[in-house]
Parts: structure tokens; C-alpha cells; sequence
């Protein structure tokens, strides 16, 4: 798991990016990630796309309400 702190990078784009690095660590060390959820930002969920196709990306809802 890796926490990062939006002041870490340059906005919360980035931070989540930053934070998908552990994902591919976790996927190394034989674990299976099934499901990921996250902001609505169109270039991470095209990056989980390209990347982790057999992942099933969700939206976090408070996003929606926002």
C-alpha cells in the first residue's frame, strides 16, 4: 500500500498516478487486484485500461455528488 499526499506532486492528477505504482508492485508480488477505485480523471482510467485490463475500475461515488 502507498499513501501519497497531494502536497507530494503536482495535484491530485499526479497523486493518483503516483499512487498506481503500488498497484503494479502488488500485481508482482502475486497478488490479485480485482477492482480499483478512483477520482474521474479520463487519463487514469485510460492508464488502468492500457495497463491493467483484467482490473475492473470503478468511480468513487462521492465524486459523482460533487
Amino acid at each position: 500500500m502507498q499513501l501519497v499526499q497531494s502536497n507530494e506532486v503536482n495535484g491530485s492528477y499526479h497523486m493518483e498516478k503516483e499512487g498506481l505504482r503500488s498497484i503494479n508492485k502488488m500485481i508482482d508480488y502475486g497478488l490479485n487486484v480485482a477492482a480499483l477505485v478512483t477520482d474521474r480523471h479520463r487519463q487514469i482510467g485510460k492508464w488502468i485500461r492500457e495497463n491493467l485490463p483484467n482490473v475492473k475500475h470503478y468511480y468513487d461515488v462521492w465524486h459523482f455528488a460533487k
